[in-house]
């Protein structure tokens, strides 16, 4: 029925029309109950025909009552009209859609305007997104502009409306849920203002989709146009997807470089780019990004998290350490730590990458952590407590920082019981950032943070988790935690990689352009380039990018005349850094050198690094007066004025903590190590006084340690060390330092061994015979011990060489091979060895053959020599061997009472021999094998047997069964397998091997894509391998077998560059792979994978060159294959691996193609043994 004015419907009498749409109509009714004037929302007769629309309606309804925020129009009831037509009564709103006041504005929106209501609607959509709700038609027409008190400002308050197809979470009673009622490609939104995601399908958008939408509007608000423009929703849809939004600045020059950067961001193509909706509430609340003034880019600094929007390049590393975070929870490694090198962006990627992903999964499904965030300093004991404090405060836990510093001192389980006061739905994650600081900066305190740590973790069920960073080159140096050293095989180690040449150049120019920095693809590249030799090169682009940056220059042309002005990415920083100390004069210099060589631990034994300092140290190194605050000032970039060719914006140091309070106490540090090597005068400051401060720095180690042992005169160091380490404090002192730069402790050190060293020389006469008696004793008795160690040595061997001998010495063969495997040039050894142990047990009695401890070292040998063959030698006699272990597995299986173990052994066996019939082209007897070996596996382990040994040989044997399908032509088939091997392969335990494993699986994937042309599946499977093994390979444990995988991947991912037409991706990966395999084939030559992959890496380069029309290359490269090729092709004329390879295809002239992508370096692992 419709709706009249003056009609009574229940206690609402109808005004007068407010407005009508598609849908419905809008009244003005009074509410007889309050006497209050509401707005009555009713379907028309036309829509309430129509079962979705009521639903959409209800639903609108439904998300509205679910919604309290000053932002969001209110909701109070939901009702139906006698005729069942449903109806809802909300607050009545005076004023203008955001639309109609656009249009009555005189040209764009006041700056402060835009941002007042963009922040306003972030806050009302973020409490939206907490519900669990999205709009999905968040635009100007659904949005009410009301007019405000005029001593308000900007005077003007905004509120959403009209969620009409906005997405619900399921009714709680089972009530209609808009996923249910959206089909998963309907188009539902606005086109304008339609995320790129939402174009494709409404159904599985989240709250990321309007933060697109937001990002529009306030595109719209600030320039007074749309991002796009275009003639229909499709048109809208393709520039929405494929095309990039002028920069702000570009059409509005008064914009921030902040602000810019945010709606940049908002309006990224990837959802995962955008900021949450929280986030953007409180970016568009930050000063900065309202002052054009300030500059976007960190500089020299890590990447905040408020800095996020422009932290780029880091997607996969940033979703490795939050996976790994979730096994750290469920999972007995609770420790995950991030290594690389000096200036890779460790702590970037924790703060703008790791960070922000943790407060958007607690936005979207509740928190599951709190985060106690650490940087250790002098007092790293007190930053523990603080970040505990501030952690237990987020969760309602109030503890001053004394407290828990006290406790943390007193009580050695503290940090674990503090772990168990967080809510019981969350875990405890403390992040330490720079831990190599622990040791260098912090160290007073550092063991008893070594002991609290260790015992947190030692618990089991420990409710503590622990994320560190750490520089690789202070791997050594952890020896000074024990605790945690000897834990740290334990944890979960994320090598961090340095971003390649190619990814950092878009890096580079997406960072420039969202900060409406319009950096030409030309100067972006010699950016790079130019970096491309140093270790911190994300640092020194950076500081490029900073030096760049200008409120009011933003043309290209400029750009690259200032780049090269100041002296490109290597220039920039010492330029600026010399400007800087030069406006501090010829005395303030000197204050400076000094101030900063107190800021630098410099140790014979380990690498320079920079520590934290309280600031009273500090300025007592510069000389404790007006002239050395005012260089700490400067250095800060906070001292007075100065100009933009004397340092303006530079700053070397950074100051934290109150000044206000007790400015004494405020820690000082410099903003990055690299600028020990990247600014000439420090480096050459460091190697003017490196002797020294070694010397100093050894001091303070071994005060330390006299002061662990009780600070007694007995337990100084010797005379001879204080008087080197006496005589380098006092040329300090000629020289005019101020202070010599080390601790108050080092200090009393000094001078309590002064005074040890007088009375020591009163009493030295005296006891000078005794000490040469006693030196006489202990060198005889010395040289007593060394005779009788030599004979226990030689007895050792004889028993030795004699339990080789034994049965028992058998047991442990197999594994000792399989290390072997991994170790070049020894394999006439290895044959030796395995030979000799074969002989030895088949000589013994056959009463002692038949015990089944006896034949599984048999069998383990025969299999380690079939192996051995099989990867160096004839297939012919790797097959003999296997038949020889065949014979003895069925001789054991008919008087055997462990089945199931005989059961394993059978099924590996049948694989090996399967792998044997594979290469000789034998596909029925390899069918057979395979089919065997599976058959003899089932399908889950048996009771006792290791989970992880059984998912591991299992995957091996379907891997060798895709081998087999691809040999045969049936490539979905064998993408299958892949597929099933590859799942079994991610549930095992990440060790190296496992890990590499499964890179060996995703370049077979990866193979087969190739094949079939789907050349994006196989990318992403070799971005994958690649992310996998390459810090394997870099890491200290890399052998042999992680080199090989390695280059096989580089060797796979050369023919996919070839496929894709990318001639300098396949060159690059090519070149990769030919160096790697050509090392290993020297080291090993008769090693027949090695050959293989060095082979195939080979046919890639001369169809590259062919390609290319480099006929003189493609000959040569053909040439130099084949004379790889030709001896093992006379060795086991039957492997047909060497055969095709050795072809003109290569090995691609069939579905099977050669080198074997999944080739263990040591065959499969055994299974478990007796």
């Amino acid at each position: 029925m419709g709706v009249q004015v003056g009609a009574q419907l229940g206690p609402y009498r109808v005004l007068h029309p407010l407005g009508h749409g598609g849908m419905g109509q809008v009244f003005a009714v009074k509410d007889a109950c309050s006497e209050r004037v509401v707005a009555l929302k009713v379907l028309s007769e036309e829509a309430a025909s129509h079962p979705q629309t009521i639903a959409r309606f209800v639903q609108e309804g439904r998300a509205l009552t679910m919604l309290r925020h000053p932002g969001i129009v209110e909701v109070t009831s939901c009702e139906r009209l006698e005729d069942g037509t449903p109806f809802l009564v909300m607050e009545l709103l005076e004023g203008l859609s955001l639309r109609d006041w656009m249009a009555v504005q005189d040209g764009p929106t006041k700056l402060e305007t835009a941002l007042s209501i963009a922040q306003q609607l972030a806050a009302a959509m973020a409490h939206v997104h907490e519900k669990g709700i999205v709009h999905r038609d968040l635009k100007p027409a659904n949005i009410m502009v009301i007019s405000k008190d005029e001593a308000s400002s900007p005077g003007l308050t905004v509120k959403v409306l009209d969620f009409g197809i906005a997405k619900v979470p399921p009714a709680p009673t089972g009530g209609i849920d808009t996923q249910v009622q959206t089909a998963e490609l309907v188009q539902m939104g606005t086109a304008p203002y339609m995320a790129p995601e939402q174009a494709l399908g409404a159904a599985e958008v989240d709250g990321k989709s309007d933060v697109y939408a937001l990002g529009v509007v306030l595109f719209e608000l600030i320039t007074g146009r749309l991002p796009f423009e275009a003639d229909d929703a499709v048109a809208f849809a393709t520039k929405h997807a494929k095309e990039q939004a002028p920069s702000l600045r570009t059409l509005r020059a008064e914009v921030s470089g902040g602000l810019c950067v945010l709606v940049d961001a908002m309006l990224a193509k990837e959802p995962r780019e955008r900021p949450t909706m929280a986030r953007c509430r409180e970016a568009l609340a930050e000063p900065w990004r309202r002052d054009r003034s300030v500059c976007p880019f960190p500089g020299l600094e890590p990447f905040s998290e408020h800095q996020a929007e422009l932290f780029f390049g880091r997607h996969v590393e940033t979703a490795e350490i939050l996976e790994r975070l979730d096994g750290a929870r469920s999972g007995p490694v609770r420790w995950v730590q991030i290594e690389g090198s000096s200036g890779v962006g460790k702590s970037s990627l924790v703060q703008a990458g790791v960070r922000p992903r943790l407060q958007d999964e607690q936005a979207r499904n509740g928190a599951l952590w709190s985060v106690a965030w650490m940087r250790p300093s002098p007092d790293p004991l007190g930053a523990l407590a603080q970040a505990l404090s501030e952690a237990l405060a987020g969760d309602g836990r109030s503890h001053p920082v004394e407290e828990i510093t006290a406790t943390l001192r007193d009580e050695p389980g503290a940090l674990r019981a503090f772990a168990d006061q967080v809510p019981p739905e969350r875990m405890l994650l403390v992040v330490i950032e720079q831990m190599e600081e622990l040791f260098t900066t912090g160290v007073e305190q550092a063991a008893l943070v070594d002991a609290l740590l260790d015992d947190a973790l030692d618990q089991e069920g420990t409710r503590l988790c622990l994320l560190t960073t750490l520089r690789s080159d202070f791997l050594q140096g952890l020896d000074r935690l024990p605790r945690l050293s000897r834990r740290l095989n334990r944890a979960s180690r994320y090598h961090l990689p340095p971003v390649d040449e190619v990814a950092l150049t878009a890096v580079t120019q997406g960072m420039g352009r969202r900060a409406g920095l319009e950096l030409s693809s030309r100067l972006a590249g010699q950016m790079v380039r130019d970096a491309a030799r140093a270790s911190c090169r994300l640092l020194l682009l950076g500081h490029a990018l900073q030096a760049l940056w200008s409120p009011d220059d933003r043309e290209a042309s400029s750009l690259e005349q200032r780049y090269t002005a100041f002296g490109g990415v290597g220039g920039a920083l010492g330029k600026h850094a010399e400007a800087l100390l030069e406006t501090l004069g010829a005395e303030g210099r000197e204050r400076a050198k000094w101030l900063v060589l107190s800021l630098v631990q410099v140790d014979s034994e380990a690498p320079d690094a920079c520590r934290v300092r309280k600031r009273s140290d500090v300025l007592a190194a510069a000389g404790n007066d007006a002239l050395a605050e005012e260089v700490l000032l400067r250095l800060a970039g906070t001292g007075a004025a100065m100009d933009a060719a004397h340092g303006a914006g530079m700053r070397l140091i950074s100051l934290s903590g109150e000044a206000e309070t007790d400015p004494a106490d405020q820690e000082v540090a410099f903003i990055h190590d690299a600028l020990l090597s990247q600014v000439p005068a420090i480096s050459r400051w460091l190697d003017e006084e490196r002797a020294r401060l070694e010397q100093l720095s050894a001091l303070e180690e071994a005060a330390r340690i006299w002061e662990r042992a009780g600070c007694a005169q007995s337990d100084l160091p010797s005379e001879a060390a204080m008087a080197r380490y006496r005589e380098a404090f006092e040329e300090s002192l000629r020289r005019g330092v101020p202070r010599p730069p080390v601790n108050p402790l080092a200090q009393r050190c000094l001078e309590e061994a002064a005074l040890r060293d007088r009375r020591a020389r009163v009493r030295k006469r005296r006891i000078e015979g005794l000490v040469i008696l006693t030196g006489t004793v202990i060198v005889a008795g010395g040289v007593y011990a060394l005779v009788q160690q030599r004979a226990a040595e030689a007895n050792f061997q004889r028993a030795e060489h004699t339990l080789h001998r034994l049965v028992g010495a058998a047991e442990q063969i197999s594994d000792i091979d399989w290390k072997l495997g991994r170790v070049p040039g020894i394999l006439a050894r290895r044959r030796k060895l395995l030979s000799g142990i074969d002989e030895a047990l088949q000589s013994l009695p056959e009463a002692d053959l038949r015990k089944p401890e006896v034949r599984a070292r048999v069998i383990s040998t025969k299999h380690r020599l079939g192996d051995l063959y099989w990867y160096n030698d004839s297939l012919a006699v790797a097959e003999r061997y296997y038949g020889e272990a065949r014979a003895e597995l069925e001789r054991a299986r008919a008087v055997s009472q462990e089945a199931r173990w005989w059961g394993l052994q059978l099924a590996l066996n049948e694989s090996k021999r399967g792998k044997v019939a594979l290469a000789r082209d034998r596909l029925d007897d390899a069918q057979r094998h395979v089919d065997a070996s599976l058959a003899l596996l089932g399908t889950a382990p048996g009771a006792g047997q290791d989970i992880d040994d059984f998912n591991r040989t299992l995957a091996t044997s379907t891997l060798e069964q895709a081998e087999l399908l691809l040999a045969r032509g049936d490539l979905e088939g064998a993408a299958r397998r892949h597929d099933e091997a590859i799942g079994r392969l991610r549930g095992l335990a990440r060790d190296e091997y496992n890990q590499s494993l499964l890179a060996q699986a995703l370049v077979a994937q990866a193979g087969v894509a190739i094949t079939r042309g789907e050349l994006g599946r196989a990318g992403a499977a070799l971005d994958e391998a690649m992310a996998i093994q390459a810090p394997l390979a870099r890491s200290a444990s890399a052998d042999t077998y992680t080199h090989h995988i390695l280059a096989c991947i580089h060797a796979e991912a050369a023919t996919l560059g070839l496929a894709q037409g990318e001639h300098g991706v396949a060159r690059q990966h090519g070149d990769a792979a030919r160096a790697l395999s050509r090392k290993l084939h020297e080291g090993d030559p008769d090693r027949k994978v090695y050959a293989l992959v060095l082979g195939k890496s080979l046919h890639g380069l001369e169809a590259l060159a062919a390609a290319e029309g480099d006929r003189a290359a493609e000959a040569a490269v053909r040439a130099e294959r084949h004379a790889l090729l030709a001896p093992f092709l006379r060795l086991d004329a039957e492997d047909v691996r060497f055969q095709r390879l050795a072809g003109p295809e290569g090995g691609r002239g069939r579905p099977g193609r050669a080198p074997r992508a999944v080739e263990g370096d040591s065959g499969e692992p055994e299974p478990t043994s007796l």
